[in-house]
């Protein structure tokens, strides 16, 4: 496969599998896997009128926003084509098909490599773009940037090439070449001068460099609409360590799903906070506690942060007029009333509980009757005094 078709790389065989992966600057694909039984894929996209899956399903191009390479994919077989054609340039070096000789030549228009293509009727495209790709290593700088496979030798820039000129021209009969063409925002197919760029403007008109694709492109919506990445080197200052993935420091970070606000969001306008949810607070002393309604005791701390830590039950009983009574207005289950029920507070027929209060039924009504009579007697005996004062200032007048 990866012999026969354009940019065939991306097909990779896995046990029982193959694993189609979209390069930076493959096409759309469109498989038809109808008539081979024997592929899990042959029963997919149903048809909506009648319901018969067709087998045919398609694997969308990256978003061209984040493209910036080009790829040249030799489809002819006829060796006349080849010997035919021209010079051209890759890269600010000229290259020539001929039958015979060596690749001796100085990369001028002139003096071009040599491809030689043999004396053969035909011409094996994948050898052309192999021999074409050793001189393009051996000769053109960034050199990296050129990748053989299969038919198509690919384009791929670097952050640290320079822009790639070509002239195809004269390859009209013989290639496809697809790149981006500068000044453009489109992909064309063009076998002419042309000059592929290694830089683009992303969707908020910044100038990137060609290998650095967006991290994360938006919707309208401010939802995500595809991601570039799925982690980051952190750049510590001070001569901290750096989260280098060679040396396996990478930071791994849940961007959250295409098409869904459950991560990155692009939202433009005003906004304002209407919900914070914390999950830590500074350490916090003991202050207190509060007893609600149902008896639940919370403990309260000067951070602000509360606890619950227990219930405070209710007792019941079946005959509570049978409780026995003790000194200091207390009761206490008795045969006659029956086992004490604990309930929640609120629930079964059980009271509430009313915090920082006190019940009036707690007064013991003797000794308050006592201090009564206290105060009373007290009372009288002042008023005794002063009658006695009163009588002997009278008794001392009438003498005078």
């Amino acid at each position: 496969m990866q012999e026969n078709l354009p940019s065939g790389d991306r097909f990779k065989a896995n046990n029982n599998s193959v694993k189609i992966v979209q390069s930076i600057v493959g096409s759309e694909l469109e498989i038809d896997a109808s008539k081979t039984l024997a592929c899990v894929q042959s029963a997919a996209k149903p048809s909506q009128t009648t319901g018969v899956p067709t087998g045919i399903f398609k694997v969308a191009e990256l978003d061209k926003t984040n493209k910036n390479g080009g790829a040249l994919t030799f489809t002819s077989t006829t060796a006349s084509d080849y010997t035919g054609a021209q010079a051209f340039m890759i890269g600010e070096k000229w290259f020539k098909f001929v039958t015979s000789g060596t690749d001796a030549g100085k990369g001028t228009a002139s003096e071009p490599y040599k491809i030689n293509i043999g004396t053969s009727a035909t011409v094996d495209p994948e050898a052309v773009v192999n021999a074409l790709h050793d001189l393009i290593a051996a000769n053109v700088p960034n050199s990296e940037c050129y990748v053989a496979s299969g038919k198509t030798l690919e384009i791929l820039p670097t952050t640290t090439s320079m822009d790639i000129n070509f002239q195809l021209d004269s390859l009209s009969s013989i290639a496809e070449g697809t790149y981006r063409v500068e000044n453009s925002s489109n992909w064309d197919s063009i076998l002419t001068t042309a000059k592929l760029v290694n830089t683009f403007e992303d969707s908020n008109g910044i100038t990137q460099l060609g290998s650095q694709v967006s991290a994360i492109l938006f919707n309208a919506d401010g939802t995500p609409k595809s991601f570039g990445v799925n982690s980051l080197n952190v750049e510590w200052a001070n001569g901290a360590k750096d989260m280098n993935p060679a040396n396996g420091n990478s930071v791994s970070i849940s961007m959250g799903n295409v098409g869904t606000s459950d991560g990155f969001t692009q939202l433009s306008g005003d906004f304002s906070t209407s919900y914070i949810k914390q999950d830590g607070a500074k350490f916090g002393n003991y202050s207190g506690v509060d007893i609600d309604s149902n008896g639940v005791v919370t403990a309260v701390f000067d951070n602000g942060e509360t606890h619950p830590i227990a219930i405070l039950p209710l007792a019941t009983f079946s005959n509570p007029n049978g409780m026995a009574g003790l000194t200091g207005n207390a009761w206490i289950a008795s045969d006659s009333s029956g086992q004490a029920m604990l309930k929640q507070a609120g629930s079964n027929g059980a009271g509430e509980i009313t915090s920082y209060s006190l019940e009036d039924s707690t007064v013991d009504l003797a000794n308050e009757l006592s201090n009564m009579v206290v105060v009373q007697r007290a009372y009288s005996a002042s008023t005794k005094i002063i009658t006695t004062a009163d009588e002997m200032l009278d008794e001392l007048t009438r003498m005078v």
